[in-house]
């Protein structure tokens, strides 16, 4: 198993504009998801404020919304790496299994 090396600059919170289907957006993350965010609309071949806003849309459409959109986006991210880096990081791929029983969500 890959350590992890501990970087507290990652935990530093940063606020950040982004355009979200449409309205200026201010976002207040720590460091480790803006790098999340940007990675994984690089990976989408989208900007982060596309991909943020396709996770705004499917929440608000499936859900209603969510009162705290900041949270979902950290939420998002977690499920991203245990859906795509649970080979590489075995306790979320126990953790995504045991999610899955009974789940019907998509992101």
């Amino acid at each position: 198993m890959k350590s992890c090396q501990f970087d507290i600059n990652l935990s530093v919170p940063r606020m950040r504009s982004l355009r979200v289907n449409g309205m200026s957006s201010c976002f207040r993350l720590e460091e480790i998801y803006w790098r999340l965010l940007d990675e994984i609309a690089a990976r989408a071949g989208v900007s982060v404020s596309t991909l943020v806003s396709s996770w705004a849309r499917y929440v608000d459409l499936r859900y209603g919304g969510v009162p705290n959109l900041s949270s979902f986006i950290r939420i998002c991210c977690l499920v991203h790496l245990c859906e795509h880096e649970s080979d590489s990081l075995p306790l979320l791929s126990g953790l995504m299994s045991a999610d899955k029983q009974g789940s019907d969500r998509t992101y």
